[in-house]
């Protein structure tokens, strides 16, 4: 069978494209794109239904009151599996998510929905904003701390005084030697 070019008007976007004319597409869906095709799937939900099951707080996030994971973040079924709300608000409200990218929060609320409090970034580009935005757990938030803030500053005097090694010190407050050199040199416990 012999291939004809034909022009086609994308069924999302209404862009003219060129294509080649099969009998396996005569009543099916033409898009221009993947991400065309990808967003006219998803459109069965709307960003003024996932709108509708919000409370818009004091800082202009679009709270999600629907169904939440322990850490916060919205899901709802779509098109036969669970998606997080804000991912999708972001895919209904621009274009498919690229793999390898995260739909992150300038608001840091995994329950907003707003499209104007997301953006795109890489799982580098969360972690750096979330230290920039000192939201990193550390010293005695961290679940896998060992030391207390008032046992450091014990440490820091001890340090200070230069009588006892690190080792010493170490066993004392039952971490390593590595700990008290870090704390030491102010690379830990700042």
């Amino acid at each position: 069978m012999m291939k004809v070019t034909m022009i086609f008007n994308c069924q999302h976007c209404n862009k003219e494209f060129e294509g080649y004319f099969s009998n396996k597409k005569k009543n099916k869906n033409i898009f221009c794109s993947l991400d065309c095709a990808y967003v006219s799937r998803i459109k069965t939900r709307t960003p003024q239904e996932l709108f509708s099951r919000c409370t818009v707080n004091e800082k202009g996030c679009w709270v999600w009151q629907g169904n939440k994971k322990p850490s916060g973040y919205g899901y709802i079924n779509h098109n036969g599996k669970k998606e997080h709300t804000h991912r999708l608000m972001w895919e209904l409200n621009n274009y498919m998510v690229p793999k390898g990218m995260s739909v992150c929060h300038v608001c840091d609320n995994p329950s907003c929905i707003n499209p104007n409090h997301l953006f795109l970034g890489t799982a580098q580009d969360n972690a750096t904003d979330k230290v920039n935005k000192d939201r990193q757990l550390k010293h005695e938030t961290h679940p896998a701390a060992k030391l207390t803030k008032k046992q450091v500053n014990r440490i820091k005097l001890l340090l200070k005084c230069n009588k006892y090694f690190h080792r010493e010190i170490a066993e004392h407050f039952s971490v390593c030697a590595g700990t008290i050199s870090a704390i030491s040199r102010s690379e830990i416990w700042k």
